[in-house]
Formats: structure tokens, sequence, C-alpha cells
């Protein structure tokens, strides 16, 4: 997950199973968020499109908390199946 930061709007991401089955996600965007200020229901609430979130940690660790001071979430929506 460490190269998520560099993805960006418009982007592309291919999730492929062992069968070979291949689903294309299309960035839509890409924020970071501190842990408190995260809108739980935008990043895994219900909606009615099919969506995958995918998140890491980003910005400075701090060895006192244990934790990096934000999240980033990649915001995307499945786009068809290849």
């Amino acid at each position: 997950f460490f190269k998520l930061k560099k993805l960006k709007q418009g982007d592309k991401v291919i999730v492929s199973s062992k069968t070979g089955r291949q689903l294309t996600y299309i960035v839509e965007s890409v924020e970071a968020f501190t842990p408190a200020e995260a809108p739980m229901e935008r990043i895994f609430g219900e909606t009615g499109e099919r969506r995958m979130n995918l998140i890491t940690c980003t910005g400075r660790y701090s060895r006192k908390k244990k934790e990096h001071e934000k999240r980033l979430i990649i915001f995307t929506k499945l786009d068809g199946e290849l």
C-alpha cells in the first residue's frame, strides 16, 4: 500500500482473482484525514454503487502514539469487468 499515495483521480485500480477474473475501479479522489476527522459514513457506509475504498497511513509517524498522523483514503468506483 506504500505506493497508494501516487494514485490520482482517473487512475485505474485492477483487482484480479486466482481464476483470472478482473474488476477495474476508477479513482475518484485521494484524500487524507486525521483519525478524528475521517468521514466514517462516507468511507464505510452503504451505497447503491459498487465501490472500493483503500485505506493506509500517511504523514509523520509519532513514536509516542505509535501511529501515523493521518489516514490516506483512495475512493474508487467500479468501472467494469475485463
